[in-house]
């Protein structure tokens, strides 16, 4: 029939043949051939046969009377415009509830899923969604909110492999983090577990063969890099990063920077110089007279802002320079002796034989603060 319906399509597109086509339910008429479904079931009926259910029963069927079916047939032979397609339905669709209605799905059971012995997801809802015309079930958490996805299709006539979805949309950077790690283990274990929680058995163990992930950096290990600071940065401060798209070298650098600080006791770096602006007053002044112009170590404690993948905060940190001397000395304490209190004065300091500086969000309660 299709063939035949396109072989006219061609004619008429190609050289103008004057035609209309239609496409109809399923018809039903007196006498109809006793093997169809509704004169089947009618004589099955008669003679207290059982009433044969097709497949799973879940099957849809739209039946149309053959004489409505004719009467569409002139309605577009009169009025249908050449070349035109027009689909004859009845809308009287039937199946579930008047041909035979299908068992219900069970309700949904929660399962962790593990690669090898390690579990990534601890509780997923997951129920049977459909059972497709060749038994195939398709199983999975579409009714559970969140942003993890997972469906598995499986015949249990068929000796084949279960084939698994696994999707991860939207979510926080812990969950996509988790996702990541479950990928990257999957990877190289390929060995996925799907485990009823009720009854402690798996409900569905296999072997993945074909994976499409889709990362940012080349490598996933460098997504799980970058995630995992990201991750500390948003516990620690209590604020919600979103590195959507391209990201910088700056971004890059300033997620390393301050995850290092997060993470460990002390970050150290290495500098040349440096230039502090402070404002003048009688105790400032006495301490910039008296200083020697070789110090062999100073600490200050400073404010960080800091503007990332649309949140911003900001933190404390006191960095200590191992060993440095001020430049220009003697010249400073001339123009401090002409400058009042109230006053800018800028101090450089240049690093001495050891270049080594180490910073630090611990700072001993004894130092200002604020200062």
């Amino acid at each position: 029939m299709a063939g035949a319906d396109l072989l006219v399509q061609a004619y008429q597109r190609t050289d103008g043949l004057p035609v209309t086509s239609s496409r109809c339910s399923n018809n039903d008429c007196p006498y109809h051939f006793p093997e169809k479904l509704i004169p089947l079931m009618i004589i099955n009926c008669l003679h207290d046969k059982p009433l044969p259910v097709y497949g799973e029963g879940l099957n849809v069927r739209d039946w149309l009377y053959v004489e409505d079916h004719c009467k569409a047939i002139d309605l577009v032979v009169r009025n249908g415009r050449i070349g035109e397609i027009y689909n004859i339905g009845g809308h009287n669709e039937i199946g579930k509830t008047v041909v035979a209605e299908p068992p219900a799905f069970p309700p949904a059971f929660p399962c962790s899923i593990k690669v090898g012995t390690e579990t990534f997801f601890d509780y997923i809802l997951l129920r049977t969604q459909e059972i497709e015309d060749d038994g195939t079930y398709v199983i999975g958490n579409k009714e559970q909110e969140g942003h993890f996805y997972f469906e598995v299709r499986i015949n249990p006539k068929k000796p084949r492999k279960p084939d698994f979805k696994i999707n991860m949309v939207g979510g926080s950077n812990r969950e996509h983090l988790n996702y990541l790690r479950f990928m990257k283990t999957l990877s190289t274990d390929k060995n996925i577990h799907i485990y009823m929680l009720l009854t402690n058995e798996d409900l569905i163990a296999g072997y993945i063969n074909d994976m499409d992930l889709k990362i940012g950096f080349p490598h996933i290990e460098e997504d799980i890099y970058f995630l995992e600071r990201v991750c500390t940065i948003e516990e620690y401060f209590g604020v919600t990063l979103k590195p959507d798209g391209a990201i910088s070298q700056g971004e890059y650098d300033t997620v390393v920077r301050v995850s290092d600080l997060i993470r460990n006791d002390e970050v150290r770096g290495t500098w040349t110089e440096v230039t502090f602006t402070g404002i003048l007053d009688q105790h400032f002044r006495e301490e910039l007279t008296t200083m020697d112009e070789e110090l062999y170590g100073f600490s200050y404690v400073g404010v960080s802002h800091v503007d990332l993948f649309g949140a911003e905060f900001e933190f404390q940190f006191m960095r200590t320079f191992n060993c440095a001397r001020i430049v220009e000395y003697e010249k400073l304490k001339k123009k401090i002796e002409v400058l009042d209190d109230g006053d800018d004065v800028k101090i450089t300091f240049r690093a001495g034989d050891d270049k080594r500086t180490v910073d630090t969000l611990k700072i001993p309660e004894h130092i200002d603060r604020a200062s």
